[in-house]
């Protein structure tokens, strides 16, 4: 499994469902670019860090997305933890994602190729 910054994919993608908004806004004051996203591919798991800076009780905070490529169809488990200076112990809460479908490796104008016949159905 790869991950990837949103600002760093060729174009956005559309979800059709966000388990992991849990209705943060992503405008105004709560939803700040300039938030620190480091991804890790080096460890054993992809990993994500995303420092969020200082948050009152109360305030809410986001990030940028991130897109989860899986390798190919299968099941995987993204796990998430809130670590803070005020928390007495992390937070912690872990998704179940299946992926199915068939796998295909093609370069850009393939892919082209294959988002043009797809739209076409």
């Amino acid at each position: 499994m790869h991950l990837i910054a949103e600002s760093d994919l060729p174009e956005k993608p559309k979800p059709t469902q966000n388990t992991l908004d849990f209705g943060t806004i992503k405008s105004g004051p709560l939803f700040n670019r300039d938030n620190k996203l480091e991804i890790i591919e080096g460890a054993q798991n992809p990993e994500c860090h995303i420092r969020l800076g200082s948050l009152l009780p109360g305030e809410q905070a986001s990030s940028e997305l991130i897109a989860v490529l899986p390798e190919g169809p299968g099941r995987m488990r993204i796990r998430l933890r809130v670590l803070g200076g005020e928390l007495a112990t992390p937070i912690e809460q872990e998704f179940a994602v299946e992926t199915t479908g068939d796998r295909l490796s093609l370069d850009f104008n393939g892919f082209r190729d294959y988002v043009t016949a797809e739209q076409a159905k």
